[in-house]
């Protein structure tokens, strides 16, 4: 099974009064809040409008002008193709 490498990014700094932000674990790469919400709507009305969701990542791996989400976009299509589960 093949191993995406992620960075650590500090989520709570020490005698900081920023509050913990779970979004912060998920920034594989550098993917913008705003590129994550296009991608999570568009992959929604693919879904919705029938399309399996191999082929809207497909699309998005395609397509995307974003290299971190083409590699995000193959490792999920690749991972669905081999049986995990979304």
């Amino acid at each position: 099974q093949e191993l995406m490498t992620l960075k650590l990014v500090p989520i709570i700094q020490k005698g900081s009064a920023r509050r913990w932000n779970p979004l912060a674990l998920i920034n594989p790469g550098g993917i913008s809040a705003k590129d994550k919400i296009a991608f999570t709507r568009n992959l929604a009305m693919m879904v919705k409008a029938g399309v399996p969701v191999t082929e809207a990542l497909l699309y998005f791996e395609t397509y995307s002008d974003n290299p971190s989400l083409k590699q995000l976009g193959s490792k999920v299509r690749k991972d669905i193709l081999g049986g995990q589960s979304l």
